[in-house]
């Protein structure tokens, strides 16, 4: 459609290659409807997803730190054991959207022996996501474990910690 006005033909309006609603003024990539500016960043996939070039692909190294600690350092057998994951941003000015990982209980014989997914929907700048795992040490024998926490964005492994702590004999009565 051509629109002339008072003799002067006006430049055509701003073509939508890929049909997502976004013309190539506001489409960073006119050719993909997954790209354009109301898409969600998907970390890890090499794409700029939501045409925001703040929202990186990769989390740059020190975004984010985590720790795990147990509320107690010795437990008894037939007794709740919690575990809290204290996930911490780093940056100033980056949102950060799906962290995933797990908390894992090992035994001295480095088995897998309770495994719990953790999944954080997103971290503001300079917020902290914190959450607790309780599991019952009735299976449990007698032996050092190790709590440990895995926290991954996409692909990238973004931080681990890992807290120590024993199952020991009840005392005789």
């Amino acid at each position: 459609m051509t629109v002339i006005l008072a003799g002067k033909e006006l430049p055509p309006l701003p073509v939508d290659l890929d049909d997502d609603g976004f013309d190539q003024t506001a489409d960073c990539d006119d050719n993909n409807v997954d790209v354009n500016p109301i898409m969600p960043e998907i970390p890890g996939n090499g794409l700029d997803d939501d045409c925001n070039t703040a929202t990186p692909d990769e989390l740059p190294a020190g975004s984010i730190e985590c720790t795990v600690v147990t509320d107690k350092r010795n437990y008894f057998p037939h007794t709740l054991v919690q575990a809290t994951i204290t996930i911490l941003s780093n940056s100033d000015d980056l949102s950060i959207l799906g962290l995933e990982g797990d908390l894992a209980i090992v035994d001295g014989d480095e088995r897998t022996v309770f495994e719990e997914a953790l999944a954080v929907n997103s971290l503001p700048p300079n917020g902290r996501y914190r959450t607790t795992v309780i599991f019952n040490s009735q299976a449990l024998p007698v032996d050092t474990y190790v709590a440990a926490v895995d926290i991954n964005f996409a692909a990238q492994l973004a931080c681990q910690s890992d807290a120590r702590f024993d199952v020991i004999k009840r005392p005789p009565e």
